[in-house]
């Protein structure tokens, strides 16, 4: 009688165990299911996938402060080479520099005034560097090269240019913490040079996004 009570215990123990495992694998999966269908699950994924897009670079203070240091041109080479010894000497000749030099794809930008110093007349430089961890990076080969040949300029504001290439057509938006536009967004002044450049492309210009 009690090997035939305790086979049954055993039996009652086990199937009730079964039940349970069971139910919990379906409430598991229920609930699972429900969270995957919730509403805020996409903006989660979307917050992360803006937050790690191309792995961008954020401006940092080091940064702000760099871009400040570079942002007017001075001819004073005198000046320079006193803070840097290895500044090359000025260049005597006059030489032209290029009003757009960009990539392809989706890289930051500066606009640059410079002044000629042949014809005293301001031109204006768009330069975008897909490599340009910051809008600084972007700059400062054309900004250095301006100063070895006696231009004086100064960085107007940046952004980013969206270029695509296979259909001829260009997108200039954004801003630059490190080149702060100073008033009003030149991005309409960017598109005119860039027309220039490219006459058979579509441009056109947003002051949105970064």
């Amino acid at each position: 009688v009690i090997e035939l009570l305790l086979t049954s215990l055993t039996h009652n123990i086990t199937t009730t165990s079964s039940l349970f495992l069971r139910s919990s694998a379906r409430i598991s999966f229920f609930l699972t299911k429900q969270l995957f269908r919730h509403p805020i699950l996409p903006i989660f994924s979307q917050m992360a996938s803006i937050a790690n897009v191309d792995n961008e670079f954020t401006t940092s203070p080091e940064d702000i402060a760099a871009a400040a240091s570079m942002r007017v041109g001075t001819t004073d080479i005198d000046a320079l080479e006193n803070k840097d010894n290895n500044f090359p000497e000025k260049n005597s000749s006059i030489i032209e520099f290029p009003s757009v030099q960009i990539d392809i794809g989706v890289f930051k930008y500066v606009l640059i005034e410079a002044i000629n110093p042949k014809t005293n007349s301001p031109e204006y430089l768009v330069r975008g560097d897909l490599q340009a961890r910051y809008h600084r990076d972007a700059a400062q080969e054309t900004t250095f090269s301006l100063v070895c040949n006696g231009w004086p300029y100064k960085v107007l504001g940046g952004g980013r240019i969206k270029h695509i290439a296979d259909i001829k057509e260009i997108l200039v938006y954004g801003q630059s913490y490190g080149f702060p536009w100073e008033g009003e967004f030149r991005h309409d002044v960017t598109v005119g040079v860039l027309q220039q450049a490219y006459p058979d492309y579509s441009i056109t210009f947003s002051n949105e996004g970064y």
